[in-house]
């Protein structure tokens, strides 16, 4: 049986080129099951391209990924997929499928073509549907809906592959508030003992708020990992940022707003 220490990953050295330009340059991190992690820093610091690597997306100048001991280079494409559930940003959708149609897609990389699902697959499905919500729209296409519906079907396609992480890309971006806090609490719910989760951020505040620990990458560095109270400092959003922010208590928790531009 596989323990959770087993699901444990570790990167080493990772370093990605797209042609001169270095995105990611001799990263070293860890990631493990139980916490929700939370990715953040400046447009282009390389956070997409990270959770495209560890996805086997994008190709690797050099350094190694391995979960449980293992190289990840040496997983073929639906082992991968069996491991790490990608909720790409935006959700893009381009056939109109009925909702129960996506939300089964989170099965394939669990079958064969020419297999038909099983009772297990159909309960994740609908572990799935349940725990987003969209049960009361799982017969409209996915094109018919809002925003904000479109982002929990698509969670729920993510969550229907019962995979240890996920990887999520800006899922709250483009999303009204309401939206932006379900959304969160949402992944923040997927996070247990056996489940961990690494999210790519824009919102600090959010942020601070949803996740278990931050991992800030600058000019294609990781220059901080830790919990949200010791990573976001005065100095880190001045250095990496370019901010300065209001902080404040309320009802026992603290809020980061952005409120002004320091220059880099």
């Amino acid at each position: 049986m596989t323990t959770v220490a087993e699901m444990d990953i570790d990167v080493q050295g990772l370093t990605v080129r797209y042609g001169d330009n270095t995105v990611l340059d001799g990263i070293d991190l860890s990631l493990s099951t139980g916490e929700l992690v939370g990715l953040v820093g400046p447009n282009g610091a390389g956070k997409t391209t990270l959770l495209r690597a560890l996805l086997g997306l994008v190709d690797t100048a050099a350094g190694e990924m391995f979960v449980g001991g293992t190289a990840l280079s040496s997983l073929a494409v639906k082992e991968r997929a069996r491991l790490f559930a990608y909720l790409a940003q935006g959700g893009p959708v381009h056939w109109p499928l009925s909702v129960q149609s996506v939300v089964e897609l989170g099965r394939v990389p669990h079958n064969n073509p020419w297999q038909s699902m099983s009772d297990a697959d159909y309960l994740h499905i609908e572990i799935a549907i349940e725990k987003t919500g969209v049960d009361l729209f799982r017969d409209r296409t996915v094109t018919s809906l809002s925003g904000g519906e479109r982002a929990r079907v698509m969670l729920a396609r993510a969550l229907a592959a019962g995979a240890p992480y996920l990887f999520a890309d800006e899922p709250a971006a483009s999303l009204d508030p309401h939206y932006q806090l379900e959304m969160m609490a949402l992944l923040r719910d997927q996070v247990d003992v056996d489940h961990g989760g690494v999210v790519v951020m824009h919102d600090l505040n959010l942020a601070q708020h949803y996740c278990d620990r931050l991992l800030v990458l600058h000019e294609s560095a990781l220059v901080a990992d830790g919990k949200p109270e010791v990573v976001l400092t005065d100095r880190l959003l001045k250095d990496v940022f370019g901010i300065q922010a209001a902080r404040w208590q309320g009802d026992g928790e603290s809020y980061l707003v952005p409120k002004s531009l320091t220059g880099l």
